[in-house]
C-alpha cells in the first residue's frame, strides 16, 4: 500500500500556523508588531527635549539588519504648569506611526498611538532574519495599529489593537502558500502579551504542492507566553479538519493536536489510498491525532469511517484476480460479479468502510486495520465481500509518502 506525498501533505496544512517552523514566525512577528507601540512610548520618554520645542532623529534598527532607516520627530509644548503635551511621528519605508503623550515633570503619564501601519512585505524579511533565521518563507499584508497606555516608574504599560488585511504567506521550501489572511487582535497587556478570548484569524485559500486548500478560521487567545486555540477549522479534502482546543507555546519545538476530520471526500483522498482505485465516491468522518516536531508532522493514530446509514462507491483499476484469485475456482463460478469488480466494469458499493491506525499498535499488535463490507453496485450481480486488512509493524515501512514529505507515522524516521 502506497500513499503519495501530495495527498498526505494535506494533513500538514492545518498546522501551518502552529508548526515548529511557524513558531519562529510567531516569535518574529509578535516581537516586530508589539515593539512598535512599546518603542514609541519608550522613545518619547528617552528623546523628549528638556524644553518646549522639537527634536528629530534618524535611527538605524541595529537589531533588524536590512530594515529601513526610521525617522522620528517629537514635538513638546507645555500647556499647563507641570504638564507637557508630546506629539510624535515615526516614518520609514513600510512603517508609519503617529501618536501623542501627556506627561508630568518626571516624564510619567499616558501615551497613545492614534494611527499606525506596518507593511509586512517590507519588514518581514529583516524580522525573520533577526528572530527566526531557521524559518523559510515570506509574509505580506498591511497591519493597522492603535495603542494606548501609561508610563510609570520607567515601565511602559498598555494595550493595542492590530488589524491585518490582505495578508499572505509563501513558503517555497515546503511549496506552501496561503492568501487572503485577515485578523483583528486586541492585546490587553503588551508587556505580558495577553489578550481576551475570541481573537480571530482567517484565510481564504491556499495550496500545498499540487493540493488546493480552502478557507480556514482560528479563534484563539494569547496569554502565558502561548497561543491558546479555542477552535480552528480548515477546508481540506472536500471536508473540514478541525481542532476544538489546544495550547502552543510561542517557542514550542514540538506539540500534539487532536483533530477531527469531517466529510472528507473519498475522491479527494485517492492519493492517500492504495493505487487500486480508478474513482471513489462517499465521505469519511473521524479523528486524527497529530504530533509536530522539528522533523515534521507525525500521525500518532487515526480512526476514519463512513457515517451510519451511508455508503461509498469504489471503482477498481483493472486488476484481475485481486479478490477472486484468493478463492477456489469452485467458489468463483458462483460469483461472476467479482470479475466485473476487478476489471472496473462495475463499482463496488461499500456499506462499511473503516480505517484505524495506531502507530504504537493495538492489543493485538496491529498498527493499521482496514475493514470493508459490500458488494457489486449492480444488485443482479451477487458477490458479497467482507475484506479485512491487518498491518503489523512500523507503518513507515508499509506506507511511502515520497522522499520530500515530512509526514510520518509515530516512531518512524
Amino acid at each position: 500500500m502506497r500513499l503519495s506525498s501530495t495527498g498526505a501533505d494535506a494533513l500538514r496544512t492545518f498546522s501551518v500556523l502552529v508548526s515548529p517552523s511557524a513558531a519562529f514566525i510567531r516569535r518574529a512577528f509578535f516581537r516586530l508588531l508589539l515593539s512598535c507601540p512599546l518603542a514609541c512610548a519608550a522613545g518619547v520618554q528617552s528623546l523628549i527635549p528638556p524644553l518646549d520645542g522639537s527634536v528629530s532623529a534618524e535611527i538605524t534598527p541595529l537589531l533588524l539588519p536590512g530594515a529601513p532607516v526610521v525617522k522620528v520627530q517629537i514635538t513638546v509644548r507645555t500647556t499647563v504648569p507641570g504638564i507637557r503635551e508630546v506629539v510624535f511621528n515615526v516614518q520609514a519605508e513600510g512603517l508609519s506611526l503617529e501618536g501623542d503623550a501627556r506627561l508630568d515633570g518626571a516624564a510619567e503619564g499616558e501615551w497613545r498611538v492614534t494611527k499606525g501601519a506596518v507593511d509586512l512585505a517590507a519588514w518581514s524579511g529583516p524580522a525573520i532574519s533577526r528572530f527566526a533565521p531557521a524559518a523559510a518563507g515570506s509574509v505580506g499584508g498591511q497591519v493597522q495599529i492603535t495603542a494606548a497606555g501609561t508610563l510609570r516608574g520607567g515601565v511602559v504599560g498598555g494595550g493595542a489593537e492590530f488589524t491585518l488585511e490582505g495578508g499572505s504567506y509563501e513558503n517555497p521550501v515546503n511549496k506552501l502558500s496561503v492568501t487572503g489572511l485577515s485578523a483583528k487582535v486586541r492585546i490587553a497587556d503588551l508587556r505580558t502579551v495577553r489578550s481576551e478570548a475570541g481573537q480571530v484569524l482567517t484565510w481564504e485559500s491556499g495550496s500545498f504542492d499540487q493540493l488546493a486548500i480552502g478557507g480556514g478560521r482560528v479563534r484563539f487567545r494569547l496569554g502565558g507566553n502561548a497561543v491558546h486555540i479555542e477552535e480552528a477549522r480548515v477546508a481540506v479534502l472536500g471536508g473540514e479538519l478541525s481542532v476544538p482546543r489546544a495550547s502552543v507555546a510561542f517557542d514550542a519545538t514540538s506539540y500534539s493536536l487532536a483533530a477531527r476530520l469531517t466529510g472528507a471526500q473519498l475522491g479527494a483522498m485517492l492519493p492517500l489510498l492504495p493505487p487500486l482505485l480508478a474513482s471513489a465516491r462517499g465521505s469519511l468522518d473521524g479523528r486524527v491525532e497529530l504530533r509536530s516536531d522539528a522533523e515534521g508532522i507525525r500521525i500518532e493514530s487515526a480512526h476514519l469511517a463512513l457515517r451510519n446509514g451511508e455508503t461509498a462507491e469504489l471503482r477498481f483499476l483493472p486488476t484481475p484476480g485481486i479478490v477472486s484469485g484468493q478463492l477456489p475456482a469452485t467458489v468463483r463460478k458462483y460469483y461472476p460479479g467479482l470479475v466485473a469488480l476487478e476489471t472496473g466494469g462495475i463499482p463496488l458499493r461499500a456499506d462499511r468502510l473503516e480505517l484505524v491506525m495506531n502507530a504504537a499498535g493495538d492489543d493485538k499488535g496491529r498498527t493499521a486495520v482496514v475493514a470493508l463490507e459490500g458488494g457489486p453496485a449492480d444488485p443482479a450481480l451477487r458477490a458479497p465481500l467482507v475484506i479485512d486488512v491487518n498491518v503489523r509493524g512500523p507503518l513507515d515501512k508499509v506506507v511511502a509518502f515520497g522522499t520530500h514529505s515530512r509526514l510520518r507515522f509515530g516512531g518512524g524516521k
